[in-house]
């Protein structure tokens, strides 16, 4: 069993509204819990209907990227994608329906060279994408690499690698990847109103 005590705190998720405002529970109702996402298109959907499944009083609210602010001129604007760091990112395969997700602190584009020259190596060495580059033959459209979300905590940006390992259909990232995710989360109401807690209860050890 993994405890989730940094599971709350990840996510800042909070009692009350989706507004952000904290309303204390009435009599016999149970608090809510909110957190904010990126809206992901086809990924988001499944996140929202798998924790409406597992924890019946979290609720996430999305963000949208165009915002109407965005849509006008800025006096600095964003770094383009292979100059973002921090990211949780996925690679299309160029020969079959298969991508890779992973994450990086660095530069997206020095995170791609590294993945170039993992795939000119050792099969059994790198990530999982050289391996699938290696044994299949198969190349990476390292071009069309696109940024899932964006975190520059560590632990946070593992845990959201994790989730869209899950959520991504064909993905050739390993089992291990995802250990814990795929579990049953389990929400349990500890000490204090409003001090919450959040299990993974695993169904077994994976090889690592």
């Amino acid at each position: 069993m993994v405890r989730m005590y940094e599971f709350v705190r990840m996510y800042e998720w909070s009692p009350g509204g989706a507004s952000g405002a904290v309303r204390t529970p009435q009599d016999g109702e149970q608090a809510m819990y909110y957190a904010r996402l990126m809206y992901i298109q086809d990924i988001s959907p499944r996140l929202r209907v798998l924790l409406r499944r597992e924890i019946p009083r979290a609720k996430l609210v999305f963000r949208y990227g165009n915002k109407v602010s965005r849509m006008h001129s800025r006096l600095k604007s964003e770094d383009p994608a292979e100059l973002s760091s921090g990211v949780v990112y996925k690679v299309p395969c160029s020969n079959c329906p298969a991508s890779y997700v992973g994450h990086t602190i660095s530069y997206l584009k020095v995170r791609m060279a590294r993945h170039r020259l993992d795939c000119r190596g050792d099969p059994e060495e790198g990530t999982m994408l050289s391996h699938h580059a290696l044994t299949l033959g198969h190349e990476f459209d390292f071009a069309g690499v696109s940024i899932l979300d964006r975190e520059k905590q560590r632990s946070r940006r593992e845990f959201k690698e994790k989730l869209y390992i899950q959520m991504t259909d064909q993905s050739c990232n390993k089992r291990t990847d995802v250990n814990g995710i795929s579990s049953v989360i389990v929400l349990e109401r500890r000490g204090h109103p409003g001090q919450t807690d959040f299990e993974l209860i695993s169904p077994g050890r994976h090889r690592s």
